[in-house]
């Protein structure tokens, strides 16, 4: 019974609430694509990899090393930990969802 007990979590993605940094990242983010002419197919993308965040993410984590020569390691390391909870792509689409919706007003 505890083994059981013990993977049922096993792969679950954390559920903790995003810090302000990662907010920050995110709505920077979001302005970046909002002024994309592909904003409409940034968020089509985004909303198909959703089931694959974590996995994402520690693809992240194995590449890191050879990431760290383009990118601040704080900047990867902020990616890592947005993709490892389960609501930091939701805030990314809802953002660009919400942009759409209010450039059609």
């Amino acid at each position: 019974m505890k083994l059981k007990k013990l993977l049922k979590h096993a792969f679950s993605a954390g559920s903790e609430p995003l810090t302000d940094d990662e907010k920050k990242l995110l709505d920077n983010l979001i302005k970046k694509v909002r002024s994309s002419p592909l904003k409409s197919a940034a968020a089509v993308f985004i909303e198909s990899i959703r089931p694959l965040d974590y996995i994402g993410s520690q693809t992240v984590v194995a590449l890191k090393p050879f990431i760290e020569f383009a990118v601040p390691k704080e900047k990867i390391d902020q990616v890592i930990s947005i993709l490892s909870k389960r609501n930091g792509l939701d805030y990314l689409i809802k953002g660009l969802n919400d942009g759409e919706s209010n450039t059609r007003n």
